[in-house]
């Protein structure tokens, strides 16, 4: 480039910086000493390190004037500065130099190649491994029956709703009301999968824990996690958790309470789920913080299921955000008795009207094979029929056969004809 002095050099100041100590050298942007000052190698005896040209910065001097001046490394004269022999000139030298420049790790282009990786589920197509997420409802619209439901199946290994889950210990942070039945739900949900009396579930009820608060989270639940190898972990409820947000409309108090968890799923590679009520609307509560700040969204509603006398409830659950996957609705069968909770997977309200019928339960039966091969391992159609009450052999044939089209069921002995078929889930 070319430049000339836009203020004159008064008798006894250097000819170099014009009487202001510093230099700035002509580099290129990447380059570590781009826009960078350093002091003047004629005026403090100092000798230059960058090719020997240099280019005096726009900065005030103490003669009042303003001057942009580009000189040589002789500071005999202004004139064409060359490029500087010791910068980088590939792109990857270039990268090289950027990445030393700072505490920051930095990427590069180059790097979105090979460190990409595909998402790891906890459950699938729903909650990631490292990621924070919000389930979010009415009070009374399953939000707790369905997580502990999901935790006896995480724990077990078991398919949630037809989703494959990876297997692993829970934590469960109860915070919200009615923490005496806490433990009875529990124990309902492992008895509505006929689960061992073990599972590695962990929770703690009303203890006082504060997830806005750093120690909380990073010191006091962060050990708790890794000591139990938790692979999920639900906090219920927000509004009883996060202690210090005095305002739910506050996006920055909201956005530091989800900093604190997501520093907290990305150091244990856990699952983080938050549960939430909803706003008048129906809607989430709060700012919308909230949702820029996760990873996935879950609105859960129900509803009554006409003509029955039991205590069984329509669950939909629909995806308002979800990061890494298609937003979708899931739908299942809620069944409350006596010391028992099951949650079945089935279509969508108004696709029948009864949800035990094979037709609109086609879903519910696949989910049902893929929870008896989980736990008995290879199995025949016949098996998986018997083990539930009023489903035909028929009926859960079409569904193992669907389950095999989709890679999730394969044949255990191999495909020979004139045997009893065996059946196993894909490794």
């Amino acid at each position: 480039m070319n430049a000339n002095c836009t203020a004159p050099v008064f008798a006894g100041q250097c000819k170099l910086c014009g009487g202001l100590g510093m230099i700035g050298y002509d580099v290129e942007v990447l380059h570590a000493a781009f826009g960078k000052l350093h002091p003047c190698p004629d005026c403090r005896g100092m000798s230059g390190s960058y090719g020997g040209h240099k280019r005096a910065g726009t900065f005030g001097s103490s003669n009042g004037h303003r001057s942009e001046r580009v000189l040589d490394g002789t500071a005999q004269h202004a004139g064409h500065v060359a490029a500087d022999a010791d910068a980088p000139q590939t792109a990857a030298q270039r990268a090289a130099v950027v990445k030393a420049s700072t505490r920051w790790r930095v990427h590069t282009d180059a790097d979105a190649d090979s460190n990409a990786e595909p998402a790891q589920w906890i459950v699938e197509g729903l909650f990631g491994a490292g990621t924070v997420n919000i389930v979010y409802g009415d009070s009374g619209s399953g939000k707790t029956w369905a997580m502990l439901d999901l935790a006896v199946c995480v724990a077990m290994g078991t398919p949630w709703l037809g989703r494959v889950v990876e297997r692993g210990a829970v934590h469960y942070v109860y915070e919200d009301t009615g923490a005496r039945n806490f433990p009875a739900r529990l124990q309902a949900c492992k008895a509505g999968h006929a689960a061992p009396a073990e599972l590695g579930i962990t929770y703690t009820l009303r203890a006082g824990v504060n997830i806005c608060d750093r120690g909380d989270v990073l010191k006091e639940l962060a050990a708790l996690v890794e000591v139990a190898g938790a692979r999920l972990v639900v906090i219920d409820t927000f509004i009883n958790a996060a202690r210090d947000v005095e305002n739910e409309n506050d996006a920055l108090q909201v956005a530091r309470v989800f900093q604190l968890l997501g520093e907290l799923a990305q150091r244990s590679g856990a699952a983080v789920v938050v549960l939430d009520h909803a706003n008048k609307s129906g809607g989430y509560r709060g700012s919308t913080a909230k949702k820029g700040a996760v990873d996935c969204m879950v609105e859960v509603s129900s509803s009554s299921v006409p003509g029955n006398a039991a205590r069984i409830r329509r669950i939909t659950f629909k995806l308002d955000k979800a990061r890494d996957a298609e937003a979708h609705s899931l739908h299942a069968m809620a069944h409350l008795g006596p010391g028992t909770f099951s949650l079945r997977m089935t279509l969508a309200a108004g696709a029948a009207a009864d949800a035990a019928s094979d037709t609109a339960a086609a879903p519910q039966a696949q989910a049902e094979v893929l929870d008896y091969l989980q736990a008995h391992g290879a199995s025949t159609a016949a098996a998986i029929a018997g083990a539930y009450t009023g489903r035909s052999l028929e009926s859960t044939r079409n569904a193992v056969n669907k389950l095999v089209r989709h890679e999730k069921v394969r044949r255990a002995d191999g495909g020979k004809r004139g045997v009893v078929a065996l059946y196993e889930l894909c490794s």
